[in-house]
């Protein structure tokens, strides 16, 4: 996770043109589109982490997406809070 926008959403469309199945990069797709306020590119990651990996972890990060509720995930041993906002 970084603070840097620009350069995550590079990676990670670099990442799933090389890897489209990977379940993790589609976490990370929706859980960026959904802090820039991106809500339909957020849904449309989520579903796809989704249906790749259908698990209570990934409907958690889907189902908060889709009702615009903050969730908490953990990677690389932190927890982040992410709350949608709204594009401005």
């Amino acid at each position: 996770m970084t603070d840097n926008t620009n350069l995550a959403e590079q990676v990670i469309k670099q990442g799933l043109t090389d890897y489209p199945t990977s379940m993790e990069l589609w976490a990370y797709d929706a859980i960026e589109n959904y802090k820039e306020g991106q809500l339909n590119q957020a849904i449309y990651a989520a579903n796809k982490m989704y249906s790749l990996s259908p698990s209570a972890q990934t409907y958690y990060i889907s189902s908060h997406i889709m009702d615009k509720q903050p969730f908490t995930f953990s990677a690389f041993n932190q927890t982040y809070v992410f709350s949608f906002h709204e594009d401005q």
